[in-house]
């Protein structure tokens, strides 16, 4: 049996079951019951505020002429447990309970997905969806905000103003543009992203073949990249990174608070292009585990950063006004040059190195625009290469105050103020130093040690 709602007819409170009801062009059916064996056909026509359930269908779809093409909509539909709403057209509205499905392959806007509910979007335009169910599919998806307990598998598309308040992200398919990962929000990035905030308590784990641009942590939030990854223009501002086996960083900014790891196989790489690289700003870390590699260009403009790991050949640290501490902690696998030493504020720390002023020595070759900066504590020797034209006279040496040796380039001042500012680094024999510096620099962030390549909750 088939019931047909013409064109100019409107229809309302009808129960729909073991039978077919169409709602042809010009139509319109509104609150009614769809349920088991019940199917609400739509060719061009108009639903609003059904009910569907248990094995009750609802198919909005297009009516051909020979001239013309009519697209059916629908409106507020309620899909509960066992129902199901399939849109070719276009759907507004629709509320999918648990044990409900819509199936999207044309366009729906404004869909509530509720938990155990479940949206399947096929080469589909879908927006402003709130989502606390499964959301799977691929296509085109603006405005999405995902809740706790919700999934959102995203195979393939182009993927907009994206919220994580506490849901999950499976972006599988790239083309994902900002994104706000929220306190309890996790995604998983596969593919090309740009313009990703990680809020406190939120993670963005990096899979194989992501490539990710001006991405955000603030404090608490963390970044994890991982093998094949690539993410660049990185802000941590109180968050952290971890660049595991195989991902590759660049250009990161370490602000106050935040703190960058390359783990073993990890690279972090500094482009010059526009003398752009990575910054490590006052209050940031950045930390090269063993095995880990720096490369290109890094600014220390008040941070730490602690190696470890492998600097190229071509790289180039450069301290800036701003001071920060160069802790190196493993010297033969450190062949970079460093440049704009020029202040007790800016210090190079030789791990290991145990301050004694009667048997550790400091000197200077100048070789044309660079040279050759020696460090000898009697028994190990440092050989660092620096731009500039220094003396001998023009460094200084004081104990970090956990084992190893500042080396640094103190303004002129009397022999006691040096002797002032070394007894506050922690040196054994300060009253003993002779050679000039200026007050007390900064106490020195401790080295950081080793953290856990793996984020907590990734599949």
């Amino acid at each position: 049996m088939t019931i047909i709602v013409s064109s100019g007819v409107t229809s309302s409170g009808l129960t729909i079951s073991d039978s077919e009801l169409d709602v042809d062009y010009g139509g319109v059916l509104e609150s009614s019951t769809i349920l088991g064996g019940g199917l609400v056909y739509v060719p061009g026509g108009v639903t609003s505020g059904n009910i569907i359930s248990s094995g009750g269908v609802e198919k909005v779809a297009y009516y051909y002429t020979e001239d013309n093409e009519f697209g059916g909509e629908a409106f507020g539909t309620i899909i509960s447990s066992g129902g199901k709403q399939v849109v070719d057209d276009y759907a507004s509205g629709a509320i999918v309970l648990a044990g409900g499905v819509e199936d999207v392959l044309g366009s729906a806007t404004g869909t509530v997905v509720s938990a155990g509910g479940q949206e399947n979007v096929s080469n589909a335009v879908v927006s402003d969806e709130r989502i606390s169910g499964v959301w799977s599919g691929y296509g085109t998806a603006t405005d999405e905000t995902i809740y706790s307990g919700g999934a959102v598998i995203f195979a393939a598309g182009e993927e907009t103003d994206i919220t994580l308040s506490g849901g999950k992200l499976d972006a599988k398919g790239g083309g994902t543009q900002s994104v706000t990962v929220l306190s309890g929000g996790v995604e998983y990035a596969f593919g090309d992203e740009a313009g990703i905030t990680v809020s406190s308590g939120g993670q963005l784990i990096g899979r194989s073949g992501g490539d990710w641009e001006r991405v955000t942590v603030w404090s608490g939030g963390l970044e994890v990249i991982s093998s094949g990854d690539i993410a660049g223009f990185a802000i941590l501002s109180g968050g952290k990174e971890v660049v595991e086996s195989g991902g590759f960083a660049y250009n990161d900014l370490v602000l106050s608070g935040g703190e960058a790891f390359i783990l073993s196989g990890g690279v972090e790489s500094g482009y010059s292009a526009s003398n752009i690289g990575v910054t490590v700003s006052s209050g940031g870390t950045m930390t090269i585990e063993s095995g880990g590699t720096l490369a290109g260009l890094l600014h220390i403009a008040g941070g730490t950063v602690a190696i470890d790991g492998t600097v190229s050949s071509s790289a180039v640290i450069e301290f800036t006004s701003a001071g920060g501490v160069l802790e190196l902690a493993n010297l033969s696998a450190f062949s970079a040059v460093i440049s704009g030493l020029s202040s007790s504020s800016q210090k190079i720390d030789l791990a290991g190195f145990a301050y004694d002023s009667s048997t550790e020595s400091v000197s200077w070759s100048q070789s044309g625009t660079s040279g050759t900066l020696t460090v000898s504590d009697g028994g190990q020797v440092a050989n660092l290469t620096l731009i500039g034209t220094y003396a001998t006279s023009d460094f200084a040496l004081a104990g970090d105050g956990h084992g190893g040796t500042y080396v640094f380039d103190p303004p002129a001042a009397s022999v006691r103020a040096f002797a002032q500012a070394a007894a506050a680094f922690g040196a054994s024999d300060a009253a003993n130093v002779a050679l000039p510096s200026a007050t007390s620099p900064p106490a020195h962030a401790p080295f950081l040690h080793a953290v856990s390549a793996t984020a907590a909750g990734a599949p």
